[in-house]
């Protein structure tokens, strides 16, 4: 979400450009702030569009700028633009009437509308009739193909819902031979009682543990590209070998932190686990795997020590 306020000089400009009469520009001029609120999904716009009418006062004369309301062949992909002002609840508060009879901007648009403003900005194409008429073709459809990224992203986000939830009732019923994916294995960790054990069993090492809940993003990634390099296929084979963990290499593992670091070390149940899977692949594991993975060098090297130790054991 990004702001702004009209400066004097671009407010003074736009009160003497020729064809334009104001006669109280500090009323009639809608942009003297605005706001721009960027989403990942199409769906999210209506959703902000839904508190913004809660919020304020839309002005109903500037509605027809809304991208649902263009014609099916005009030039451009829009985004959502509002008009407001304070509404009635603010507007009767002491704090807020100073500026009950002030209106601006909010725009809403997902990145890949976002994407689209900035390139076709860069372009100076602003309006149809300035474009050649060669070109009108295929701006055309790069804009649909824009549009129908937009869809397929939502298309996407909903698609891998199904999946966690699909996962999550094979996971009901005890079936070990889901597939390894970013969904299955958040879903997983986050329902299996094991991963509360393993954080309890790290903590009483030493860890520190935060309060981060697992997602597909949060060491999801590198989990599954450890387990694969495991040669853990499904989540029945992940929960083994997070079962036989050794406790023994965080242990060691652990000793060097201490040895090295001047504060302790805060790490999510995510991390933990993965940690836990990093042993289970110990004989495939390297520095530059794990830096490819977002550890940064020196983590690394205490965890490929912690693991060299656990191979010499091993070889005893």
């Amino acid at each position: 979400m990004k702001s702004r306020a009209k400066d004097v000089t671009s407010f003074r400009e736009k009160i003497f450009r020729p064809g334009k009469s104001y006669v109280d520009p500090m009323k009639e001029i809608t942009d003297l702030c605005g706001c721009r609120i960027i989403v990942y999904y199409q769906d999210d716009v209506d959703r902000v569009a839904e508190a913004i009418k809660a919020e304020f006062h839309i002005s109903e004369e500037n509605l027809s700028r809304q991208p649902q309301l263009l014609d099916v062949d005009r030039f451009g992909y829009l985004s959502a633009h509002y008009i407001v002002s304070i509404g009635k609840i603010r507007s009767d508060l002491i704090e807020w009437k100073p500026y009950t009879d002030l209106v601006a901007e909010i725009q809403v648009r997902t990145v890949i509308q976002h994407a689209w403003s900035a390139v076709s900005h860069a372009l100076q194409y602003k309006q149809e009739a300035a474009i050649p008429s060669k070109l009108q073709r295929r701006l055309h459809r790069i804009a649909g193909l824009f549009e129908l990224a937009d869809e397929e992203f939502v298309g996407l986000r909903k698609e891998r819902e199904s999946l966690r939830l699909e996962a999550r009732r094979d996971l009901e019923k005890g079936d070990d031979n889901v597939p390894l994916t970013a969904a299955t294995i958040s879903e997983f960790l986050a329902t299996w009682q094991g991963t509360q054990k393993l954080a309890s069993a790290a903590q009483q090492i030493g860890f520190e543990l935060n309060s981060e809940r697992f997602e597909e993003d949060n060491f999801t990634s590198a989990i599954y590209d450890t387990a694969v390099l495991a040669g853990i296929s499904n989540l029945g084979g992940l929960r083994k070998a997070l079962e036989q963990a050794d406790l023994e290499y965080l242990k060691r593992l652990w000793k060097g932190v201490i040895a090295t670091r001047s504060s302790g070390w805060t790490v999510s149940e995510a991390f933990i686990v993965l940690l836990m899977l990093i042993y289970n692949a110990r004989e495939r594991i390297s520095r530059e795997f794990l830096v490819a993975r977002g550890f940064d060098k020196s983590v690394s090297n205490m965890v490929v020590k912690a693991l060299d130790r656990t191979k010499k054991q091993d070889g005893a």
